[in-house]
């Protein structure tokens, strides 16, 4: 039977996770073990700063989410903000909040997850801190490095631009929908729910972009695509208008939909965590975006453009009708 946290101690959990990320960077010289880490940036590279909250509860429900899923998450939802800046992850942080009753074998899957996530995107875990506390609470920081090209924040999209968007928005939202129905899986049930428990950070097209200087805005959708989109349009002070004909969703998607009873133009809208990218990028950019699609066979649709105007989002159909779509998606206090 596995051991329960309180029966192993503080030392004996840091002494696992030390064991398991024991390998630094050259430019880490002190990592966990010391009081605070000791890293030298790469020369000529600014330094990007992201923190994250995972609460128990809030974010996440034990009952769907395995150990093992849920320490790969804490992590590329970390990198996917990273991401959103063009940049290179180096190093993260993590703050656990445990409850003394949880099992030992909840920390090793949960360190397994987290640890195939830093091997995967190259990010060293280097420090943090650990907690007794009455429900699970991930906090992770993330340490990155802009691309000598520099970043791109959400400030910079102009009128004229395109807007843009990788993946599919809505496959999460989706998956979450089979989890919390309990619905019998088919295959189709299966891939949203990975797509779920399992993001992926757009890591490269987000260096990619910054890189070759393909787009004006850049952000991560973490809380629907109409609520992201209004946060970039009011730091850019730029209205956005999307069309709802040009958004195109995966094979599969809308059937999975509608047998649960949900309209799978609304998913695509208004679902969270997705972690994809939405950018805009200048008509003169299009043609290399569409390339760098290619390149890195990472699906991108151009689903709306840029209009000066108040900071808002507006969904259209064909006919040129506003569609109900103005208030969606997740925000915390309200939702």
């Amino acid at each position: 039977m596995s051991k329960k946290l309180r029966e192993l101690g503080e030392l004996a959990i840091v002494d696992l996770i030390r064991k398991r990320f024991r390998d630094f960077r050259p430019r880490a010289l002190r990592g966990i073990g010391d009081d605070a880490a000791v890293i030298l940036p790469s020369p000529g590279s600014r330094l990007l700063a992201t923190t994250d909250l995972l609460i128990e509860g809030v974010h996440f429900d034990l009952v769907f989410t395995p150990p093992r899923d849920l320490g790969f998450k804490s992590l590329t939802v970390n990198l996917s903000d990273i991401a959103a800046m063009g940049g290179v992850p180096r190093y993260a942080f993590l703050g656990l909040g445990l409850p003394a009753g949880l099992s030992r074998d909840f920390l090793r899957d949960f360190f397994s997850g987290f640890a195939r996530a830093a091997r995967r995107y190259e990010t060293n875990l280097v420090g943090g801190d650990i907690s007794r506390a009455p429900a699970v609470f991930i906090a992770v920081t993330v340490l990155g490095e802009t691309l000598p090209s520099g970043f791109i924040g959400r400030d910079g999209a102009r009128p004229g631009d395109g807007v843009f968007v990788s993946g599919w928005p809505g496959e999460s939202a989706l998956g979450w929908e089979f989890l919390s129905r309990g619905k019998k899986l088919d295959p189709a049930g299966r891939r949203w729910i990975r797509k779920h428990l399992v993001p992926e950070p757009r890591l490269r097209l987000g260096q990619e972009l910054a890189r070759h200087k393909l787009a004006n805005s850049l952000m991560d959708l973490s809380d629907g695509l109409v609520l992201d989109l209004k946060r970039l349009a009011r730091e850019s002070r730029v209205a956005i208008e999307i069309e709802a004909d040009w958004i195109k969703l995966p094979a599969g998607f809308a059937a999975s939909a509608r047998k649960i009873g949900r309209d799978p133009l609304r998913l695509a809208l208004t679902g969270g965590e997705d972690y994809e990218l939405v950018f805009t990028a200048p008509p003169g950019k299009w043609e290399a975006v569409e390339k760098l699609a290619r390149k890195i066979k990472l699906p991108l649709q151009r689903i709306g453009r840029v209009k000066a105007g108040k900071p808002e989002v507006t969904v259209k159909d064909r006919q040129g009708k506003i569609l109900p779509f103005s208030r969606g998606g997740y925000e915390h206090f309200v939702s």
